[in-house]
C-alpha cells in the first residue's frame, strides 16, 4: 500500500500516476437516463482500478491538497466551504441550493428535484439504522449515531460503519448514484483510524472533496469520543477506490495542477465553480459525481 505523510503528497502522487501510467485507457459508460434524455459521463478516461493508499495522521489544517495551480486551489476551497455547510444541513436540493452551487447537481437530480449524494444527509439526517421488526422498542437512528454508539460501547469494535450508497439508490434511471459505498471507524492503541470504500472516484472533481470531508469526520468523531476515551487521537486515513479515474477532457487542468500547463493565467480568471464549469466546458471541467 502506498503511504503518505500529507494529503498534498498523496493527491499529487496519485494524480500523476493515473495520468502518466494508467492501467486502462478507454471509454467509461455512465448512466443513461431513459425518459430524461440525459447521458452522464460517457467519455474517455485514464483509469486505475482497486487503488488503495494511506495518509498518516491527516491534519485538519490541510483538508485540501495544495496543487501547483493557485487559482484551482482557491476555487476548491470556496466550493469545499460551501459544500460542507450544505452537507451538514442535509440539503437534498429541495430548495435548489445544491444546484446553485454547481450545475452538475441540476444535471443529475432526481425527477422530483432532489439529489442523493449529499454525504451529510446520509451521515446525519437519514434515520435508517435500526430494525423495527426485531427491536420495535428502539427507534431507528442515523449512521453517525450508530457508528459512535459501537465505539462508545466497545472500544475495539469493528462495527462502526456508515453506509452511503444504499439499496434505495439502486433504481434503473438514477443519475445520482453515490460514489462512496461505506466508511469505517476503527480504534487501535488510542488512535481513531478511518477507512473509505468507493465504487468510483473522479480524481479531479471527486477525490479532493471526498478526502476533505472524510478528514472532517475523523476529527469530529475524535472530539465526540474524547469524554469516553481522553487519550484518543487521530490515526490513519485509508482510501480505497475500485475505479480511480481522470476524464481526458480535463487534461489541461490536470497539467496545471501538476505544474505542467502554460495557461494558468487563464485558469486564474475563474472566480467560482459555476463560472469554472462554464469556462472549462470549452477546455473542460467534469462533474462531481464520478459516475
Amino acid at each position: 500500500m502506498q503511504t503518505f505523510f500529507t494529503l498534498t503528497e498523496a493527491y499529487l502522487t496519485l494524480l500523476s500516476q493515473v495520468y502518466t501510467n494508467p492501467e486502462y485507457d478507454h471509454d467509461v459508460t455512465g448512466i443513461v437516463g431513459a425518459g430524461q434524455g440525459k447521458k452522464v459521463n460517457i467519455c474517455p478516461v485514464w483509469e486505475q482500478t482497486n487503488v488503495q493508499f494511506r495518509i498518516l495522521y491527516p491534519s485538519l489544517e490541510e483538508d485540501l491538497p495544495d496543487t501547483c495551480c493557485p487559482a484551482r486551489n482557491a476555487l476548491m476551497k470556496r466550493y469545499k466551504d460551501r459544500e460542507t455547510i450544505l452537507f451538514d444541513d442535509g440539503d437534498d436540493n429541495s430548495t435548489g441550493e445544491m444546484g446553485k452551487m454547481s450545475k452538475v447537481w441540476d444535471r443529475i437530480k432526481n425527477p422530483d428535484g432532489t439529489i442523493n449524494s449529499n454525504y451529510g444527509l446520509m451521515v446525519y439526517h437519514m434515520h435508517d439504522a435500526g430494525n423495527a421488526h426485531h427491536e420495535p422498542e428502539n427507534k431507528c437512528t442515523n449512521q453517525w449515531a450508530w457508528a459512535k454508539s459501537r465505539l462508545t460501547k466497545y472500544k475495539n469494535s469493528a462495527q462502526a460503519i456508515m453506509h452511503f450508497n444504499r439499496p434505495s439508490h439502486q433504481w434503473e434511471h438514477n443519475l445520482d448514484q453515490p460514489c462512496t459505498v461505506f466508511v469505517q471507524f476503527l480504534i487501535r492503541e488510542d488512535r481513531l483510524h478511518f477507512t473509505s470504500y468507493m465504487r468510483s472516484n473522479d480524481v479531479v472533481y471527486g477525490t479532493p472533496y471526498n478526502l476533505s470531508y472524510f478528514i472532517k469526520l475523523m476529527y469530529r468523531m475524535v472530539d465526540e469520543l474524547k469524554p469516553v476515551y481522553p487519550k484518543l487521537r487521530v490515526g490513519h486515513l485509508t482510501h480505497n477506490a475500485t475505479s480511480f479515474h481522470i476524464y481526458k477532457k480535463h487534461e489541461k487542468l490536470v497539467k496545471s495542477m501538476l505544474g505542467q500547463a502554460p495557461d494558468q493565467s487563464m485558469l486564474g480568471q475563474v472566480s467560482d465553480r459555476s463560472a469554472a464549469e462554464s469556462f472549462v466546458t470549452k477546455t473542460s471541467l467534469s462533474n462531481l459525481s464520478g459516475l
